[in-house]
């Protein structure tokens, strides 16, 4: 019998270590990496939606639910498209934060409305065009 309950007590404290070492691996490395909290990821993104719109800006933080973009801006068409049809490529970028309604220059996009991400060349014309803002 004694040598069951000292079986039963290293077993114990094995499983104890055991799982205490799992939880620390989880919360160093593994838990990090599915809520990528602050994001790594540097440059500027495009962020194309399933309902046609795009954003292009620095990923602040992405989890498994939502990204988050700051230094945001957006394409609109300078002229009416209908009215000229020629133009239709002629886009200029609007800077999130300068509309009527006066937003925060920040936005939170459900990946559930994400098609893709695609990180942007700095020599682009999206890149150079943001550049160029901020100077």
């Amino acid at each position: 019998m004694k040598d069951w309950l000292r079986q039963l007590l290293v077993s114990s404290v094995g499983l104890f270590i055991a799982l205490t070492l799992a939880l620390g691996v989880y919360e160093l490395a593994i838990k990090p990496q599915a809520s990528r909290g602050p994001s790594g990821r540097q440059g500027i993104y495009g962020a194309f939606l399933t309902n046609g719109q795009v954003y292009f800006g620095n990923i602040e933080r992405e989890n498994g639910d939502r990204l988050v973009l700051v230094n945001v801006f957006y394409p609109k068409a300078r002229r009416d498209a209908v009215a000229d049809p020629s133009q239709q490529d002629d886009l200029q970028l609007i800077k999130l934060g300068n509309e009527l309604y006066a937003p925060e220059d920040r936005i939170e996009i459900s990946t559930r409305q994400l098609l893709y991400l695609a990180k942007l060349k700095e020599d682009g014309k999206v890149g150079k065009a943001i550049r160029e803002y901020k100077q």
